[in-house]
């Protein structure tokens, strides 16, 4: 599975009046698959396709217009394409117009007519969608408590992802009292049953000692499986262990450490591809390599990482030296509020380094980082 090669695929295909194509060329700006995160074409896409009358590009496009993405939210828009998806059976469009109604135009003999259309086939996944769209999208008027009852529900009936998300709700006290003990016994559950997500909490609570008695051991087996089943945090904590070491059964290894960083960087991940890159750079436990480092450090920054711009300006300032870039990527890394290379923009100001000499903005650098 390729990313880049599918996304290539879907716009050749678009290009040619697929509305398939288009659909899947959207989703892939959506979620940043293969090509770099665009909500605005992402939308551009859902409503080329939504022409072709398919109930679920529709559904996607009365999303967007609720969510806000990649165009301000609109209601009567998301109402609109709701419908027509929920006019041809989508059972996800019915949920979502039922819960609109309710919501929005507060009107709840539609909404009843709608949601008892989907939930009359009592599925557990239908029950944890209603939950989360109490959650989500419409934050002013969140409504906890029918978010856990929904949750509930579709627990009771045996869906993983709605226990370990109950189990979190216990744990926050979000829609219920906290109840730490039924928080650890639900996320177990649902970790046994192979949900990454609640193993990666699992693991958290055994490293911490929260309700469970601590172990380190317990922790790396279910960070392992969770990273397994391809969750980046998870992925990220491993190459940790695996970076220090100290344990008899995570021994220092770079090599393997590098292995899960990459695992986790692929997925987007900045911090994990800021670990990257610094290994690639200083040469710890492996081959330095220059390019690689300046690479993730780059990819690092792109997706937001405050920390990347300052250790790039570092690069650029010690290794490669470009005193323009260096003096580019300090300045921004401060502006986003990582303060750590503050005395370095001031002696930048002051001496002139990769910009015009403003005694002024040193002094009142010097003033603040003071």
């Amino acid at each position: 599975k390729d990313p880049k090669k599918a996304f290539y695929w879907y716009q050749k295909s678009a290009e040619n009046g697929s509305k398939f194509a288009q659909f899947y060329l959207g989703k892939c700006y959506e979620n940043g698959s293969g090509i770099e995160k665009d909500n605005f074409k992402a939308f551009k896409y859902y409503k080329k396709a939504a022409i072709s009358g398919n109930k679920i590009v529709q559904f996607n496009l009365g999303r967007c217009y609720l969510c806000g993405i990649g165009i301000e939210k609109d209601y009567d828009k998301s109402f609109e394409w709701f419908e027509k998806s929920a006019k041809q059976g989508y059972t996800i469009a019915q949920l979502e117009l039922g819960i609109l109604y309710e919501k929005v135009k507060n009107d709840f003999e539609n909404s009843f007519y709608w949601t008892e259309r989907a939930v009359k086939k009592e599925s557990k996944f239908t029950h944890s969608h209603i939950g989360t769209h109490y959650d989500n999208c419409l934050d002013a008027q969140k409504n906890d408590f029918r978010s856990f009852e929904w949750y509930e529900r579709s627990a009771k009936q045996g869906c993983y992802s709605a226990i370990y998300i109950l189990g979190h709700l216990y744990l926050k006290g979000i829609g219920t009292g906290k109840k730490l003990k039924e928080s650890v016994h639900l996320i177990e559950k649902a970790a046994k049953e192979g949900n990454k997500h609640a193993q990666l909490y699992l693991g958290r609570f055994y490293e911490v000692g929260i309700i469970v008695k601590k172990s380190c051991v317990e922790a790396f087996k279910w960070y392992k499986n969770a990273a397994n089943d391809g969750d980046k945090y998870a992925q990220l904590i491993l190459g940790f262990y695996f970076e220090k070491g100290g344990y008899e059964f995570a021994k220092k290894d770079i090599k393997k450490a590098v292995c899960w960083y990459e695992k986790s960087a692929e997925q987007e991940y900045a911090y994990a591809q800021c670990c990257l890159g610094y290994l690639y750079e200083k040469g710890k436990g492996i081959d330095r390599d220059l390019r690689k480092a300046i690479y993730w450090y780059k990819k690092a920054a792109e997706n937001g990482y405050e920390a990347a711009h300052y250790l790039l300006a570092k690069f650029y300032e010690v290794v490669e030296k470009n005193e323009a870039e260096a003096f580019k990527h300090i300045k921004y890394s401060i502006e986003k509020g990582y303060f750590k290379g503050m005395f370095i923009l001031r002696e930048y100001y002051s001496k002139g380094i990769g910009t015009d000499i403003d005694k002024e903005k040193a002094i009142n650098l010097f003033k603040i980082a003071s």
